[in-house]
């Protein structure tokens, strides 16, 4: 994806294509503008292939292991309910699906689904004191005072914070304000001048982000529980 978020595809690798997908590339063309890709470039021309990941399988990836340190630090308890196949959500949460601004809220939509939607409401609260704030708190506030059990409030609100903003988002085709989805867009650092699959890509990002913060909380807790452990059978020798 060239800098105005052109796709650049070598031109022997679309003649190698069967026919009707020949005929798909042709009618999605346009006139050469925005120069190369540089992943391109460095692939085709350098042979040094660009090493970095989607940031679609980033995100895939991160959400898993989450859902992995979740199992863990609960005791066997899921973090996510009713979750889509990963394919489905592979082809869901993608850059390429916003083509105009109102696919950038229905990806944050998606994005939403399988993170703030998805948490285990009941084995949060589970894992909370049975106080009356916490019987009122939803799922991302809810997660948050989980976090904040390991990790204190600041950490907590900074881990969540993207996954906040993404939440507004979500609902910028309903009833809030465009200087509330501009806020938004500039707490997730998406470029409004940039193309739209370039803020796409940001927003998914973004959402990586949150999840990673929060794995980092958990693998801090295991950290901590092996130390102490370890401290514990040098105590007795």
């Amino acid at each position: 994806v060239n800098k105005l978020g052109l796709i650049n595809v070598f031109a022997k690798d679309i003649v190698e294509l069967p026919l009707w997908q020949q005929e798909i590339w042709k009618g999605y063309n346009v006139a050469p503008e925005g120069g190369v890709s540089e992943e391109l470039l460095m692939s085709q021309m350098k042979c040094q292939p660009a090493r970095t990941n989607p940031v679609e399988i980033d995100f895939l990836s991160t959400h898993d292991h989450l859902r992995q340190a979740f199992n863990w630090i609960s005791g066997g308890k899921e973090l996510f309910e009713h979750l889509p196949p990963i394919m489905e959500m592979h082809n869901r949460i993608h850059r390429f699906s916003v083509q105009k601004e109102d696919d950038l809220f229905l990806l944050a939509k998606e994005i939403c689904k399988v993170t703030i939607d998805a948490f285990n409401i009941g084995a949060l609260r589970s894992m909370l004191p049975k106080t009356e704030e916490i019987k009122k708190l939803r799922s991302r506030n809810l997660f948050g005072k989980f976090l904040a059990q390991y990790a204190g409030e600041d950490v907590a609100r900074t881990a969540m914070s993207p996954l906040a903003y993404i939440y507004d988002l979500r609902c910028a085709d309903a009833h809030i304000k465009s200087s509330e989805v501009q806020e938004a867009k500039n707490r997730l650092h998406i470029d409004a001048s940039q193309p739209l699959v370039e803020q796409a890509k940001m927003l998914i990002m973004m959402a990586y982000v949150s999840l990673a913060r929060s794995i980092i909380v958990f693998q801090n807790e295991y950290r901590r529980r092996e130390k102490e452990k370890s401290g514990s059978v040098e105590g007795c020798e």
